[in-house]
């Protein structure tokens, strides 16, 4: 295979379009690949030519479009963050986020650490194509450049700014996840599902795609939107607002900019400006529902078996014996059941910091547990996260109206439950 080959070959997996300026992009990438790798460009040819699997990753890596850093267009992001506040003042929290083409990561992180300082309980999952890109996001660590449009030093401590750059921190570690994802593959786009986001990100990705790909993948990023939700995109990625949505700038919301790193953002805004696609809500039951989005159970075992080992760890547990509820909890996978006790048992035992890795993962799989959130309350307030406890509680009291009888939240929790405590913690607002 020549390097012409190789070179149509990659695009027609990516789904770009060909032309003279994405080909010489294309090898001077695989060019900085070979020379990173101690190989001449034939050599690496001949590698991609025998299908090696490894090599192929390193090409795609070399076709991807990696310009990214933290709090990339702070126009859009402080858009953004008001949309999300509006959005929690009408009692539907933006709880789940993806961040589409994601590069290395850095994006990612920015929207949970936006997002989070919100609604602590939002989890971002970021996509990409390169694999390579995913490990780096994966282990968290940058470079100064990562750092050189907002101080960074305003998010802390979920980001540590080091001499040489930054690093991200467990907490937001726990809350964003990142997975392989190929725009230009009509089978895999089925995995983002049918409004299951608030927010979608997907800035200066569409614009490489190919017509086919392109309007595939427009359409998928739409239909992901949940009603009230935002899509935010690149100003060369839709050639319209889609049906459904209409475009927002920063006057369309009065929400107060409450963190520093939102103030920051909006400094931005008002002199590089920036919008975001809000997706019109309809006069559904949906819509109209005056509880938030917590008040969904939350996800069930997902077989007979795995619902006999937890109700025999849920009576180790109960017993005292915490450590043989860990080992039986160890033994099943990490579905949100599982990581809800263990959570549980965790925190029992004192083991806070694991405790909150657990529960978070229960919010990563299923964003709009009660159970996960009070539970996670409980983890903030014994560390003493003062603001984070008062921002969750104020989400959890909105599930409490004194006028009701007392009802069931989520198995075994109940929002007398959920009153008391706060009531002992001086939370009942």
């Amino acid at each position: 295979m020549s390097l012409e080959g190789v070179i149509t070959r990659l695009a027609a997996r990516l789904g770009h379009r060909l032309d003279d300026e994405v080909t010489a992009r294309y090898r001077r990438g695989l060019e900085a690949v070979a020379q990173k790798q101690g190989l001449g460009l034939s050599t690496f040819v001949g590698l991609l030519d025998a299908g090696l699997a490894d090599a192929w990753d390193a090409a795609v890596d070399a076709g991807a479009v990696h310009e990214t850093y933290f709090f990339r267009d702070p126009g859009q992001l402080a858009v953004l963050a008001a949309a999300a506040r509006a959005a929690l003042h009408d009692g539907r929290p933006y709880a789940r986020a993806l961040s589409v083409g994601c590069s290395t990561g850095e994006e990612a992180y920015s929207l949970g650490v936006l997002l989070g300082a919100i609604w602590p309980a939002a989890t971002v999952q970021g996509f990409d194509v390169s694999p390579r890109a995913l490990d780096v996001a994966r282990l968290g660590a940058y470079g100064a450049r990562a750092a050189r449009e907002v101080d960074l030093r305003l998010v802390s401590p979920d980001v540590f700014v080091e001499e040489s750059g930054a690093r991200v921190g467990p907490r937001l570690k726990a809350a964003v996840r990142f997975a392989p994802l190929n725009l230009a593959d009509f089978q895999g786009l089925a995995q983002l599902g049918p409004k299951s986001a608030d927010v979608v990100v997907c800035r200066n990705v569409l614009m490489y795609l190919k017509p086919g790909p392109m309007d595939a993948a427009r359409q998928a990023l739409v239909e992901v939107v949940r009603p009230g939700g935002c899509l935010v995109v690149g100003p060369f990625d839709f050639d319209r607002v889609p049906d459904g949505f209409r475009a927002c700038d920063l006057g369309a919301f009065k929400e107060p900019a409450v963190t520093p790193l939102e103030r920051a953002l909006r400094t931005h805004a008002a002199r590089v400006g920036g919008s975001v696609l809000l997706r019109e809500l309809k006069p559904t039951p949906f819509a109209a529902a005056t509880t938030v989005a917590l008040a969904v159970p939350v996800t069930a075992p997902h077989s007979a078996a795995t619902a006999k080992t937890l109700a025999h760890a849920q009576t180790l547990a109960d017993s005292g014996q915490h450590q043989a509820a860990l080992q039986a909890l160890d033994a099943l996978g990490d579905e949100a059941a599982v990581q809800l006790l263990k959570g549980k048992v965790l925190l029992d035992m004192g083991e806070l910091g694991r405790a909150e890795l657990c529960l978070r993962r229960v919010l990563l799989q299923d964003p709009n547990s009660p159970d996960a959130a009070f539970h996670l309350l409980l983890v903030m307030s014994q560390r003493g996260e003062k603001d984070f406890v008062q921002r969750l509680a104020r989400q959890l009291s909105a599930l409490l109206r004194e006028e009701e009888e007392d009802h069931e939240l989520a198995h075994g929790l109940t929002t007398a439950m959920v009153r008391q405590t706060l009531a002992r913690l001086g939370l009942l607002g």
